[in-house]
């Protein structure tokens, strides 16, 4: 396995996954666009509707509920994002 070095902008997004509260921003952000799209907002520039586009941040959306339920100790959290020695 080739293992690089992370980048400036990689290493600050690892950082930012270890706080609840950035987390917990991005998943409200996420949760509200999702909510614009879904009631019918449109931007002709931004078509943010179609089914991949959609899928991708529901998933996003999901992995972040995960992790912030990974940091407050739910008992429902997927495996993978348990630390290593709790998995």
């Amino acid at each position: 396995m080739n293992k690089q070095p992370l980048t400036g902008f990689e290493q600050e997004t690892v950082k930012n996954m270890r706080s609840q509260e950035a987390v917990l921003k991005d998943a409200r952000m996420m949760a509200a666009l999702i909510v614009e799209v879904t009631d019918g907002w449109s931007c002709d520039e931004c078509d943010i509707t179609e089914p991949e586009a959609l899928h991708w941040l529901s998933r996003r959306l999901q992995d972040h509920l995960d992790l912030l339920a990974a940091h407050t100790g739910a008992k429902d959290v997927p495996g993978w994002m348990l630390p290593e020695e709790a998995a």
